[in-house]
């Protein structure tokens, strides 16, 4: 605990954090002791019993940290705050003693906007790019591992009505912080714009998109994580599954009809729990032929398969696109895919690999 003489010998800056920092651990709805404004994870006690947990590392991410986004002026004195730094006061100036409902939004919110701005190189949230920042909230969204299309777009009450950009500038302004939001930016701009983006996204109007729900009738939000519980299955498979078969295949071919009475092999040598005969046999089809054979296949089969299958994985293209130095470009994950797919599928196209790929 700090006693109000060590407050008083703290610095400007040293003294509003840490008046900040007391704001949020007096509110009712926050776990402290899981950690404080100082930390990287706030925790806030979740609606039923359970917790929510705000990971502000993510701002730090190469796709969403913007330098000298903001400042924080006290007694005359002007500092530079963080992305980080000013998501986290976005955030606890958006909940209240009764209701950290606006929490989430808020930080969600911020990662999309310290997106946005880094990846069009702005500085601020302003009129002139408030209408393409609607667009892309409304059809991306923002995780750690970088850009993704949205299935549908999300709900307003939990979104917009839940953070006013124009009341968070003006809250964070009467503390000194100056930034990310442009101060000539009003309210009725924000919303006309976000009308035409609605008009221009869904076909409808904002009026509509206020009463519109989660968009989410057919389930597909449900749907999407199915799909990507799916495709992890898959890609986590794909290539022990695409070996076996290969060498199967290959084996199939050498031995024939032998394969009937071999199946026990074949799952044994696969499996690595395979045991040898002791006595060995001049058959051409034996046991243990079969399964030096098999052995060998899978192995050339592997190192065979390894680029083609493991370059289409997102995390290693996502790699690619950080080495490239192409993390600004909207389309830069399916341009290396696509590039991927030339260099190792055969599609029979005009153009050989080579060529697209120069």
């Amino acid at each position: 605990m700090v006693n109000n003489t060590e407050v008083q010998i703290l610095s400007p800056k040293e003294r509003f954090w840490f008046q900040q920092n007391q704001k949020l651990i007096a509110n009712p709805k926050f776990l402290d002791s899981l950690g404080d404004l100082y930390d990287d994870e706030l925790h806030f006690k979740h609606y039923g019993g359970g917790k929510t947990t705000l990971d502000f590392s993510v701002f730090d991410l190469e796709h969403i940290c913007t330098d000298n986004v903001a400042t924080l002026t006290l007694d005359s004195s002007t500092y530079a705050l963080t992305l980080k730094e000013y998501a986290k006061l976005a955030v606890i100036n958006n909940i209240t003693s009764k209701s950290i409902r606006g929490a989430l939004p808020a930080y969600s919110m911020m990662m999309h906007i310290g997106a946005f701005l880094k990846s069009n190189n702005n500085q601020t949230l302003r009129l002139v790019n408030v209408e393409a920042f609607h667009i892309s909230f409304l059809t991306q969204t923002i995780t750690k591992n970088g850009w993704f299309t949205r299935l549908s777009p999300p709900a307003f009450n939990p979104t917009y009505n839940n953070f006013c950009f124009i009341k968070i500038r003006r809250t964070l302004h009467s503390l000194g912080v100056q930034g990310v939001i442009h101060p000539r930016l009003m309210k009725q701009q924000v919303m006309s714009t976000l009308d035409t983006a609605c008009r221009s996204i869904m076909a409808i109007s904002r009026n509509e998109y206020q009463k519109g729900g989660n968009f989410n009738a057919l389930t597909l939000e449900m749907g999407q994580y199915y799909t990507d519980h799916l495709k992890n299955v898959y890609e986590n498979n794909y290539l022990f599954s695409l070996v076996c078969q290969s060498a199967i295949s290959k084996l199939s071919k050498q031995a024939g009809g032998f394969l009937v009475y071999r199946y026990s092999v074949i799952a044994d040598t696969i499996l690595g729990s395979f045991i040898p005969n002791k006595s060995t046999r001049s058959e051409k089809f034996s046991r243990n032929s079969i399964h030096t054979y098999l052995k060998s296949t899978l192995f050339s089969e592997y190192k065979k398969c390894f680029d083609k299958v493991e370059s289409l994985k997102e995390e290693y293209i996502i790699e690619v696109v950080k080495e490239l130095g192409l993390t600004l470009r909207f389309d830069a994950v399916e341009v290396i895919r696509v590039l991927m797919l030339q260099r190792y599928y055969n599609f029979g196209s005009s153009k050989t690999p080579d060529a697209v790929w120069q």
